[in-house]
């Protein structure tokens, strides 16, 4: 049965209300209780399935099919968080950089949220309370909107002063650390806490599951599809943020937190939050890991070492190589999903959207020409302004191959896909170009003779590194328990 929100309102039963429940069951993969359930409660919230059918049918985006009810608190959807009756939900956010600034600021205005800060070393704590200090608060700046100023109980370094009695765990960190992190924060939580990732890519579930079993911790653990908003770090202790999403996604490790983390996420967070169905509704979804591998091969893959006067723009700067190169890749991501939807035929997931449907759904109302892949990136307004990563040498700069542009979305993206792609069965010759320029950069060898099998694949989130070698075993591995 569809989870039953005290949040949201489905507009389900007014889109549908001529259609026959029993037609409904049949065009949704539903049992018939479950169609009538969903034509005649709007707390219900429809399953993936449903709402990507009825956005494509109606050509709606899911916003006017979902949408948040009235103001709802956090005591209401998370009584068991305020002991007594009183007091305030702890929050610890892991990480302080562009989204770990945003997310504490913002939750840490809240009058029903205590956050505290959990950071790498003493000296990035020092650094972090000194910027805190001296903008009296974290200071949020908005387009348009006054700035928001709030301050965390704490800053600290030690885990377990920051996570033994938090309700909620955030990691804000880069992707190739979460396994890390998660081995050193979920032995310390208290039972039945929770903690989540956002964005949860780079097989984010697969390294939570290992970490459960070998801790046997009930921590509750789940993930969130993408950041809630651009976010750009101005120094410590002071962040911008703008473009909000209107909504976004999660995925729990057990399907009985479902509801519960859908209500939670969207209080907290001020957006409807969907769940995914499936892991690999993220894993697979194009992204990051298509558009900056792909822009970068584009940018330098003649470039012979001569500085640049200065960084060029990253978006903007598209080229018409550089959206065919992105749109290969595109075209190649979508065939791995199709075929793995082949081969495992009773599993239904998301139909994986192109590079240029995703970032015309991703952000709606902000191109300026949605028309084609490369025009909808150059006029994307949450694009604009953003520059290629360099580092400064004498003569100007050069391309950063260090940054994370690289050594995030290669090992725990592009190396997902391809290992996917070899599960399947399927060639992705635009992966392979662009993944064998980019490990020669990073000084790495992941791919041999287009295969993954070079010296530093052990250090990527391939499925085949967690011992995942089919596509059956792979669906398994996406789903709720």
């Amino acid at each position: 049965m569809a989870n039953r929100s005290k949040v949201y309102r489905s507009h389900v039963p007014r889109l549908l209300r001529l259609v026959p429940a029993p037609l409904l069951a049949r065009a949704a993969g539903l049992s018939g209780l479950e169609a009538r359930a969903l034509k005649a409660d709007d707390r219900l919230m429809p399953p993936l399935r449903l709402l990507v059918g009825l956005c494509l049918l109606l050509r709606r985006p899911p916003t006017q099919i979902v949408t948040l009810a009235e103001e709802c608190s956090l005591r209401d959807v998370a009584p068991a968080w305020f002991r007594n009756g009183v007091g305030r939900a702890k929050v610890a956010v892991c990480g302080m950089g562009n989204l770990g600034h945003a997310l504490a600021g913002v939750l840490a205005a809240r009058a029903d949220v205590a956050v505290r800060l959990l950071v790498s070393t003493e000296q990035r704590a020092e650094s972090v309370r000194a910027g805190i200090a001296a903008e009296r608060g974290i200071r949020v700046k908005q387009d348009g909107r006054p700035d928001i100023v709030a301050r965390p109980e704490f800053v600290t370094h030690i885990v377990d002063v920051a996570v033994r009695d938090a309700d909620l765990v955030v990691l804000c960190v880069p992707v190739q650390v979460h396994g890390e992190r998660l081995r050193a924060i979920v032995p310390a939580m208290q039972p039945g806490a929770y903690l989540t990732a956002i964005p949860a890519a780079g097989g984010f579930n697969w390294k939570a599951e290992a970490v459960l079993r070998e801790t046997a911790r009930d921590v509750r653990i789940f993930g969130v599809g993408g950041i809630p908003w651009m976010c750009k770090l101005q120094g410590p202790g002071t962040v911008r943020i703008s473009n909000a999403k209107s909504i976004n996604a999660f995925q729990p490790l057990r399907a009985a937190d479902a509801a519960f983390v859908a209500d939670v996420m969207a209080v907290l967070l001020g957006m409807p939050m969907i769940e995914m169905a499936s892991f690999l509704n993220v894993t697979l979804a194009p992204s990051n890991q298509l558009l900056h591998p792909g822009i970068l091969y584009s940018l330098f893959k003649d470039w012979h070492g001569t500085p640049m006067a200065e960084a060029p723009l990253f978006y903007e700067g598209l080229s018409v190589e550089g959206a065919q190169i992105l749109q290969a890749m595109s075209d190649e991501l979508v065939l791995v999903a199709r075929r793995l939807r082949d081969q495992v035929p009773a599993y239904w997931m998301s139909p994986v959207a192109t590079l240029h449907m995703g970032i015309r759904v991703g952000y709606h109302g902000q191109i300026g020409d949605p028309s084609t892949l490369r025009s909808a990136i150059v006029t994307n307004d949450a694009y604009r302004g953003v520059r290629t990563p360099v580092l400064p040498v004498p003569g100007g700069f050069v391309p950063n191959f260090g940054s994370r542009f690289l050594t995030e979305d290669v090992p725990h993206g592009m190396a997902i896909v391809k290992g996917i792609a070899e599960i399947v069965g399927i060639s992705t010759p635009m992966h392979d170009r662009v993944m064998t320029w980019c490990q020669q950069k990073m000084g790495k060898e992941y791919l041999v003779e287009g295969r993954l099998r070079g010296r530093d694949v052990s250090e990527t989130s391939a499925p085949q590194v967690f011992g995942i070698t089919d596509a059956h075993a792979l669906v398994a591995s996406c789903v709720p328990s």
